[in-house]
């Protein structure tokens, strides 16, 4: 058997779900700017669809500075793939996540601690008048 597979790995400032089961991702980004650290920024989101997910597995999602490795952020969870089509799509909603200095940070997915998938985040300082 083959494999789960990423589909999709989305910064996003807000993810929904309509009634009809459809996904909003509201405001993709690839940064973040502030003006000091550590910041804290307005709650934000990741979306991730996974492809041949087939019955139960684990996944967990890390992001970290890339000079320390330890997490300020991680997410761990369960995935199951009982629909024909192998599909699953994670929603995780970040608040009062702490960035303790401006870089590089690398959000890992793991699934079944295999990993599946790494991308990164700048987090930038800038002025105070270019923050806004």
């Amino acid at each position: 058997m083959a494999d789960p597979y990423l589909i999709a790995l989305l910064f996003a400032d807000r993810v929904i779900v309509e009634n009809n089961d459809k996904k909003g991702i509201i405001g993709i980004f690839n940064q973040f700017n502030a003006p000091s650290f550590p910041a804290v920024f307005p709650p934000w989101a990741n979306f991730i669809s996974i492809g041949n997910v087939k019955g139960l597995h684990t996944f967990r999602l890390d992001l970290e500075p890339e000079s320390e490795g330890q997490p300020i952020a991680s997410f761990k969870g369960e995935i199951n793939g009982n629909d024909n089509e192998g599909l699953a799509d994670i929603m995780i909603n970040h608040v009062a996540t702490v960035f303790p200095h401006a870089g590089q940070y690398t959000l890992r997915l793991r699934v079944d601690e295999r990993i599946l998938c790494t991308r990164m985040l700048m987090v930038h300082q800038v002025s105070q008048t270019a923050a806004q």
